[in-house]
């Protein structure tokens, strides 16, 4: 193939690509929405991560509630 062919065939590719591109629309997607977290799910999971990192008053905490079930 001589140079001037091979360039006509790599712009006409090119130009079929980007007409194509033109064309394509983009998907209209729904719009996103951050899940919504009650105030009273925060409160346990702030809890349970302060028990992963200082177990010491969760434990506490256990140990009361065993004390008390011994009183009843």
């Amino acid at each position: 193939m001589n140079k001037n062919l091979e360039w006509l065939i790599i712009i006409f590719l090119v130009v079929i690509l980007v007409n194509l591109s033109a064309c394509a629309t983009p998907k209209a997607s729904a719009p996103t929405k951050q899940p919504e977290v009650p105030v009273a799910n925060m409160e346990v999971i702030a809890n349970v991560l302060g028990c992963v990192f200082d177990p010491t008053p969760c434990q506490d905490k256990k140990d009361l509630a065993k004390t008390e079930e011994g009183k009843q």
